[in-house]
């Protein structure tokens, strides 16, 4: 797939923000 065709920096920035978003989200849920 060409979307993988970017460049590690970039793929690993996306990972850190993914999951960090899911945490917020995840905390947010449960956190009630």
């Amino acid at each position: 797939m060409e979307l993988f065709n970017v460049s590690p920096g970039i793929a690993v920035v996306g990972g850190i923000v993914t999951g960090l978003v899911v945490l917020f989200i995840y905390n947010k849920v449960t956190g009630e």
